[in-house]
């Protein structure tokens, strides 16, 4: 793939877009086949590009102003391709985007084929990527790398849902990532099925998915049956056609749900089929199956954004963006610190967050300082008796705002502890995170949404601890 050509080189070698004044140079190279396009790389100009060509008809005109007036009213954003030109000439349309490397499908493949006998060689771009950052492609790294893309594409994503558009199709292939030597950034792409959910389209077509991604919800599933048949009808002059309902934001959600379960793991699918037609068997047939997704905190997103109802999709309001799965070490501790601190209050808040909490991680039932090292057991007895002269009573090891208070403490006074227990967090408060919810699963999880029960009442206060954690 010739994504190094230099302009001059293209001038000579690439087709000319014969139109007046035209600027558009495209190579013969196809770099991607999409549903009724193709994409080349270009040069508009000296501007690198990536054009994606459509053979003239009159349906494809119209996907074609749809994507560039969709682009053309959205707001610059950096996790949003940006769209540079369209053009036409009497045989193709071209519309001209920033140039990106890869998709997040081509991606997936090859970090998959690493665990393989046959590993696939890495796209120009990310091979350059990995060398310049030194990066080692284990576990952790490709997690975090993940991870990262994911939250990229969130962002991109709050952004359409804020100016009021729905994709309505987010899969694998329309997540691109342009990859320079110190940056990898993961953007939303092909807009030709993109609505602006304020206002009824003025577009004659209503284009829709014409193949199985495996990434759309069950409502848009069959909302996409009902206008094949409308179509099918209309062509055997039955002229009343079934009024079909629009997709909301909720849709958008579902297919980034199963667009971030298939990143974190690296191809697979969260209803357990292949993708495509068996994947909406399943969607449609709600087989829902995280058991392959490590990550708690994942899971706990995933629960609420692959729910069979659309609604309850965002009816929590939880943030997709500001989420504990996208969470570093240091915001998971300071989340636990800032808990802590409420529930030492007095208040109708803090007695409510108590008393949900305690009531919702049954998980550590029993006494939990069974579970982790007796050093750190041995240095709370030790705290609490140097403190107020007293034993420090059995219940406390049974109470969960007990154990959010310990992490609390061993967080705000990490550098303070002795050598032995900083040694058993590896001496980093990455490895105290990891510590601590190694041993407590889904305890961030479950705090996060107990807190976020009685948070998001207007009269509970707090605005910038909301701030911080939920929007």
């Amino acid at each position: 793939m010739a994504f190094s050509t230099p302009y001059k080189t293209a001038q000579r070698d690439w087709y000319k877009v014969q139109v007046q004044d035209a600027k558009l140079f495209v190579s013969d190279d196809i770099v991607e086949y999409g549903h009724e396009f193709e994409s080349h790389l270009g040069f508009y100009g000296r501007k690198k590009v990536m054009v994606k060509r459509m053979v003239r008809s009159d349906e494809n005109i119209e996907r074609m102003e749809r994507e560039y007036t969709n682009l053309e009213a959205f707001q610059k954003h950096p996790n949003i391709l940006e769209w540079v030109t369209f053009d036409e000439d009497a045989r193709y349309l071209y519309l001209s985007q920033e140039r990106w490397s890869f998709s997040l499908e081509e991606l997936v493949k090859y970090l998959r084929s690493l665990n393989t006998q046959s590993p696939q060689q890495p796209p120009e771009h990310l091979d350059k990527y990995i060398k310049y950052n030194n990066m080692i492609l284990d576990k952790a790294s490709i997690g975090s790398l993940m991870l990262d893309l994911m939250e990229q594409v969130a962002r991109g994503l709050k952004h359409l849902q804020e100016m009021g558009y729905v994709h309505r199709d987010l899969n694998p292939k329309n997540i691109v990532i342009v990859c320079g030597t110190e940056f990898m950034t993961a953007k939303i792409a092909n807009f030709c099925t993109t609505e602006d959910s304020n206002m009824v389209s003025r577009f004659k077509h209503k284009t829709i998915s014409h193949y199985h991604t495996g990434f759309q919800p069950q409502e848009q599933i069959n909302n996409n049956k009902e206008r094949i048949n409308n179509t099918f009808e209309s062509t055997q002059g039955q002229s009343k056609a079934k009024k079909i309902p629009p997709e909301t934001k909720d849709a958008d959600l579902f297919s980034f749900g199963c667009i971030l379960f298939y990143s974190l793991t690296l191809g697979d699918h969260p209803f357990g089929a292949s993708h495509g037609s068996a994947a909406e068997v399943s969607i449609c047939h709600n087989k829902l199956d995280l058991s392959k997704c490590e990550s708690e905190e994942a899971k706990f997103l995933l629960g609420i954004l692959l729910h069979a109802t659309p609604t309850e999709r965002s009816r929590l309001k939880i943030s997709v963006t500001n989420n504990p799965v996208f969470w570093k070490a240091e915001k998971k501790l300071n989340f636990f610190r800032d808990v802590s601190d409420i529930m030492n209050t007095n208040g109708s808040t803090s007695t409510r967050i108590k008393s949900l909490v305690e009531a919702a991680y049954a998980r550590v039932a029993g006494n939990w300082n069974t579970l982790i090292d007796s050093q750190i057991v041995t240095h709370i007895r030790t705290d609490y008796q140097n403190k107020t002269g007293r034993t420090l009573h059995p219940k406390h090891f049974k109470e969960v705002r007990s154990l959010i208070r310990l992490i609390r403490n061993q967080h705000s006074h990490f550098w303070e502890q002795s050598s032995n227990i900083q040694a058993l967090y590896m001496g980093t408060l990455e490895g105290m995170e990891e510590y601590y919810s190694g041993i407590f699963p889904g305890l961030l999880t479950t705090v996060y949404r107990e807190v976020w029960s009685v948070m998001r009442l207007s009269l509970a206060g707090y605005p910038e601890f909301k701030r911080e954690y939920y929007y």
